[in-house]
């Protein structure tokens, strides 16, 4: 999508099946990441998990939400009305995402036995 946004030429649908490839792999790792989370926990710990689970990420996710709005606002403003501007905030948006992605794989992960 950062490549194809504000270019000229490029059919809309490409825009839209690439929103649409993001969209459901965001839907693809939250709820295995949920279930990972819980995975070991006795039954009698589960409530307090997803209550912790539920609440601290979205508190989490509104000052991310809120940071990356505003970091994101700001990038194309820099960059000017130009398609360009555009480009740049999806790269931003793209090197972001790879960070994450980063991060998540030094998560632990499940033993050869489990």
């Amino acid at each position: 999508m950062a490549w194809q946004t504000g270019m000229a030429g490029v059919a809309l649908w490409r825009i839209v099946v690439a929103g649409a490839v993001m969209g459901v792999g965001a839907g693809m790792t939250l709820m295995p990441a949920m279930t990972t989370a819980t995975r070991g926990l006795p039954p009698d710990r589960l409530p307090g998990a997803s209550t912790a689970l539920n609440t601290a990420p979205s508190v989490t996710t509104r000052l991310a939400a809120s940071a990356g709005t505003a970091l994101l606002s700001v990038v194309p403003a820099s960059a000017g009305p130009s398609p360009a501007g555009f480009r740049l905030t999806r790269t931003v948006t793209a090197a972001l995402l790879l960070l994450g992605v980063l991060s998540a794989r030094r998560l632990p992960g499940r033993s050869a036995a489990g």
